[in-house]
């Protein structure tokens, strides 16, 4: 089990904010949080996924780790710091303070509009921070496979994030995962849930999302007949 949970990452959008179409209870609070927290790295998870975009999910996380020798953070840059490589530097150094952290595991870009700005300074400050080990890893989150296909033939980025759930198979149809491994670079799977959708009844649904309530039941249905926890299945 424990070495089932190393390939499983936290996502901390909740710890900083009040995230998730199935979020109720909005953002946790810090005792709440550190206790999520160590629960993971009990079980063997050692990745976390934050963002300087997610509220204050990097502080909430860093107090939480304490210095965890074993944790692994994925941080991303907000699309708000891409002017100078002044600012670029300051923003990961904040990053850092916030985490409690000399370096941070994984930098990512947090868009994939940001990969446009690699040639235009973007691309030589976060280098640089490589360089300095203040960043071990590069990275960017996309949203689609052309990008993400993109990304896997720069020579730079070594981690890919892009969304994949049991109601979007592109990153196996686009044959992302079996080329990420071919090339050996590492990609993180998102929004496996949907913020907690597909583990919702479907006549729970906000209005906004009708359009899902026919696939969720037909998911729900088809675990059911399987004896399959939705949660475990996707």
């Amino acid at each position: 089990m424990m070495r089932q949970c190393e390939r499983l990452a936290l996502g901390c959008a909740q710890l900083g904010m009040g995230y998730g179409i199935a979020n109720s209870a909005g953002q946790p609070d810090r005792r709440a949080a550190r206790e999520l927290v160590r629960t993971c790295l009990k079980s063997g998870i050692r990745y976390f996924d934050t963002a300087q975009a997610y509220g204050n999910s990097e502080s909430v996380l860093g107090d939480a780790l304490e210095g965890s020798e074993t944790a692994r953070v994925i941080s991303k840059l907000s699309p708000e710091v891409v002017d100078t490589p002044a600012n670029i530097r300051g923003s990961v150094a904040d990053t850092l303070r916030r985490l409690g952290a000399n370096t941070v595991w994984g930098m990512m870009l947090h868009n994939e509009g940001q990969l446009d700005l690699w040639d235009l300074g973007l691309g030589d400050a976060l280098l640089s921070l490589r360089q300095d080990g203040l960043v071990k890893h590069l990275g960017v989150s996309v949203y689609s496979s052309e990008r993400a296909l993109e990304a896997l033939e720069h020579p730079a980025i070594d981690l890919i994030q892009l969304p994949g759930s049991v109601f979007d198979r592109r990153p196996l149809k686009a044959g992302i995962i079996k080329r990420a491994r071919a090339s050996g670079k590492t990609v993180f799977i998102r929004s496996v849930y949907l913020q907690g959708l597909a583990r919702m009844s479907p006549d729970d649904l906000p209005s906004s999302f009708a359009f899902a309530q026919e696939p969720l039941r037909v998911f729900a249905e088809f675990c059911t007949a399987h004896a399959c926890p939705r949660d475990q299945f996707a």
